[in-house]
């Protein structure tokens, strides 16, 4: 059986077309035809269900896709170690992300990483919600808060620092706050997550303080939220990448400057996690050594 077979097979069921695939592969939608037919012949089942509409795998494709991805990653692999490290990174990168972080922090990044890297695809998988890396084929995700998935390969990127802010209008009617007790008067605007939407811990020197809390509007994306409070629809904790600009600009202003505040049973650290493997692609290691030094230099 082919790798390039099997590569081509996999084109197919990222691109949905065998014109798509042959564009991404730079070669002819004839040739793509041929290695899936070839496939098909070698295996004794058919691998797409082709309708005038769309290209579906069928249940033979869906079980060949996991092991199909294997192969074809091991043997990219194999090809990496014998060339050596300084190896030009080839193939597609699936990457995990919230929507708020991958807009902010990921995206302006991606340049520069392409530029070194102009033969890799990036696929950039965008939710909020946490994603089941093997099921979904992700080869590294960043997420946010508590590790709770011990299969799981997790590395530290750093820690968050959330700051409780509103709108200067805001700020203005509200007048200065002094006692974090004081917010129980104030509109909020938070997480839909129950350890951001029932309450928040401040932290001042030896003063921990845990406040119940009444949000007026929860989301589940942190862009809504800072949206929210720019428009004057109440105070809410950020994440300090997503607002660094905007504390600059004066837009956003903070509440109770003096006091360290998080969601009371939140985590805040950010995490880079992949799936648990004997071996790590070094597509994936070599972005994460990116992104950690990346991380360091551009993220307070």
């Amino acid at each position: 059986m082919s790798i390039e077979n099997l590569r081509t097979f996999l084109a197919v069921w990222y691109s949905g077309s065998f014109t798509a695939a042959a564009e991404e592969l730079a070669v002819a939608p004839s040739s793509v035809s041929r290695a899936i037919a070839a496939l098909e012949g070698e295996l004794g089942a058919r691998l797409f269900q082709r309708t005038t509409r769309a290209m579906r795998p069928t249940e033979a494709g869906e079980r060949l896709f996991p092991r199909a991805s294997g192969l074809v990653e091991e043997w990219d692999a194999a090809r990496q170690a014998l060339a050596g490290e300084q190896a030009q990174l080839a193939g597609r990168l699936r990457i995990s992300s919230s929507i708020a972080f991958s807009q902010i922090v990921i995206a302006p990044m991606l340049k520069r990483f392409k530029a070194d890297h102009p033969d890799l695809t990036i696929d950039l998988h965008l939710s909020d919600d946490r994603v089941n890396l093997v099921e979904e084929q992700i080869d590294i995700a960043i997420r946010h808060g508590r590790m709770e998935d011990s299969s799981l390969i997790a590395r530290k990127l750093g820690a968050v620092r959330y700051h409780l802010v509103a709108s200067p209008r805001l700020s203005e009617q509200i007048g200065k706050i002094e006692d974090p007790e004081e917010l129980r008067q104030v509109s909020l605007v938070t997480f839909s997550f129950g350890e951001f939407r029932r309450q928040w811990e401040f932290r001042r020197g030896q003063d921990t303080r845990r406040v119940q809390i009444s949000p007026t509007i929860t989301a589940t994306n942190a862009l809504v939220i800072r949206e929210a409070v720019l428009n004057d629809c109440g105070a809410a904790l950020l994440a300090d990448w997503m607002i660094e600009d905007e504390l600059e600009r004066g837009e956003l202003v903070p509440i109770l400057p003096d006091w360290n505040v998080s969601g009371a049973l939140a985590q805040s650290d950010l995490w880079l996690v992949y799936p648990s493997r004997s071996f790590i692609p070094a597509k994936t290691r070599i972005f994460a050594e990116f992104l950690e030094a990346e991380f360091r230099s551009q993220v307070r």
